[in-house]
């Protein structure tokens, strides 16, 4: 999330079937800090027709998700991880203003997250059994 301007806070929007979506409603519910109750963004509430939409979307892309090798799909993970580290100590404040925490905690918490990317993207290297089911095309 950008740097908040507290008189035109930021309107989120939806993000599904791989592109944003503008929110065409009239309700939305602020995000504060909690620290200064500051409004950093506004999230829109989304009428059922948005949510079917985006339910639909993510289930037509189910069935092409789960036909992906293992390596393919643990590559958005280190990709992520990367993502994460490059830009950690923007996210660390975007924690911070979101949540109140301090910026040492803040640290330790997306140590943490990039610590458990790391351990889910590993996993596919330690399944054991017969069969490793979508480990390559063909």
């Amino acid at each position: 999330m950008r740097a908040a301007d507290p008189s035109n806070p930021t309107t989120l929007e939806n993000y599904f079937d791989g592109q944003w979506h503008g929110a065409d409603q009239l309700e939305s519910l602020d995000v504060d800090n909690p620290s200064t109750s500051e409004v950093l963004a506004r999230v829109p509430i989304s009428d059922q027709a948005v949510v079917d939409t985006a339910v639909a979307s993510a289930q037509a892309a189910f069935g092409p998700w789960s036909d992906t090798p293992v390596s393919r799909r643990v590559s958005y993970l280190y990709k992520l991880r990367e993502l994460m580290q490059a830009r950690s100590e923007e996210i660390c404040r975007s924690i911070v203003r979101e949540n109140g925490k301090s910026f040492p905690d803040a640290k330790a918490e997306l140590k943490r997250t990039v610590e458990n990317l790391e351990v889910a993207a590993g996993m596919p290297v330690l399944q054991d059994g017969d069969q490793l089911f979508n480990c390559s095309v063909g």
